[in-house]
């Protein structure tokens, strides 16, 4: 499943620049294959659903950490390092291959309704579609009533993905440093590091069994109705908890990479003389230069009901 075409979005959308590069597919669309149906971003852009009812909370697992308000006084002056040395990428689990989805399914299996299993990170990337420039494909596999929706096992959806809509997005070519994947490696093991580095020791939230392998990471699978016989069952996630005066909220952390040397883009600012006064303007160039990834984030946040997000800068 891949969606083709391109739109010029305006602010935040594909320049000149990207939509003259050729890029290498996602996944080799061999000769025997049928094509079903192509489907064009404009096509995509003007599709909207009202939902008649909240979505049910089918299950939660895991624990979230709280944040370390200590953070809130970082400044490019005061600043924090993070080390990557012991932060590995995270393990994405493919919705076909979680257990709980697979107890899910199985308790539905045979039922007249279409229940669609997802996670956050592909239904996001449905929804942001439009804003996307780097190719993405899907997986669809359905058994019975019965329908898994998922990344390839070798895809990288779940990585943060860096300068995709920047007026210079970085080089295809794996051996530069700069590299699209280098850097989205690096973004997503920032997130994970930062995560760590936030978190208030021994102070913790449960929200059910915990996650192995993860300190601070829920999983909620909220069920949706898309009408009288299609549910949709999406995991969604997200990894910390603040206080706002004395209630517990939940947040969604996400690091964001400033990166220098080759393929940087050319709309970019120096972070450390805006960064104190003129914050607003750093996450304005952020959105400009990563549009479809923060757009992302946005649709995770409201899919897991989240109450803040968090970005936290990381230069090099």
């Amino acid at each position: 499943m891949h969606a083709v075409g391109a739109k010029k979005l305006g602010w935040g959308g594909r320049s000149a620049y990207d939509r003259q590069r050729t890029r290498d597919v996602s996944v080799k669309i061999e000769p025997s294959w049928t094509l079903l149906e192509e489907i064009e971003f404009p096509r995509i852009a003007k599709l909207q659903f009202t939902f008649e009812e909240d979505p049910q909370l089918l299950e939660s697992m895991g624990r979230a950490s709280f944040y370390n308000r200590a953070f809130d006084r970082v400044s490019t002056k005061a600043s924090r390092a993070v080390s990557l040395e012991d932060v590995p990428l995270p393990a994405y689990v493919r919705v076909a291959e979680d257990p709980v989805v697979q107890r899910l399914a199985a308790a539905r299996a045979g039922e007249s309704t279409t229940y669609v299993f997802m996670s956050d990170t592909v239904a996001a990337l449905l929804m942001a579609t439009p804003r996307t420039a780097f190719p993405w494909d899907l997986t669809v596999h359905r058994a019975g009533n019965i329908v898994h929706v998922d990344q390839r096992a070798e895809a990288r959806l779940d990585q943060t993905l860096v300068g995709e809509t920047s007026a210079d997005p970085p080089s295809d070519d794996r051996e530069q440093l700069n590299s699209a994947v280098n850097l989205s490696a690096e973004a997503t093991r920032l997130s994970a590091g930062v995560s760590r580095l936030l978190s208030a020791e021994q102070e913790a939230k449960a929200f059910g069994p915990d996650l192995p392998g993860q300190r601070s990471l829920v999983h909620q699978y909220y069920q949706w109705s898309l009408g009288p016989d299609v549910r949709v069952v999406i995991r969604s996630e997200f990894n910390g908890m603040a206080r706002v005066g004395d209630q517990p909220r939940s947040m969604l952390l996400r690091a964001v990479l400033e990166y220098t040397g080759a393929g940087t883009s050319r709309s970019s600012i120096d972070w450390r003389s805006k960064l104190d006064n003129q914050r607003s303007a750093v996450l304005a160039a952020e959105i400009k230069n990563n549009n479809a990834m923060v757009a992302r984030w946005v649709y995770q946040a409201l899919l897991s009901g989240v109450d803040l997000i968090k970005f936290a800068y990381v230069a090099r």
